[in-house]
């Protein structure tokens, strides 16, 4: 952030648990600051006293298209599927004439 003022940035959170959906969730921020991730790893990953297995592996998969466009697919999928229906699950009890039974019609 001291670098960047004003770049727009996510801040990375530790995601703990057994959600099938932390993954998705991770997707967004790790979507958001991958050129801010690169760009720090970079000097990182090529100076001659490096030795960080992790870094390395980051660092690569971050420069790799294909990762990049699962990391993009899954921050789509995390903010149009999983968060409204999180939400959804959450707050049923709390809406006036629905049931899962008429979910098929505002979800459709």
């Amino acid at each position: 952030r001291d670098a960047h003022p004003k770049a727009f940035m996510m801040l990375f959170e530790r995601a703990e648990g057994g959600r099938q959906d932390l993954d998705y969730d991770a997707s967004v921020p790790m979507y958001v600051n991958v050129l801010f991730v690169i760009a720090w790893l970079h000097p990182r990953v090529f100076s001659k006293s490096h030795s960080n297995t992790l870094e390395d592996f980051i660092y690569v998969t971050h420069c790799a298209m294909e990762y990049v466009a699962m990391m993009r697919a899954n921050a789509a999928i995390d903010l149009l599927i999983a968060r409204p229906w999180r939400w959804l699950a959450g707050n049923g009890s709390k809406l006036v004439n629905w049931s899962p039974y008429s979910m098929g019609d505002q979800v459709l």
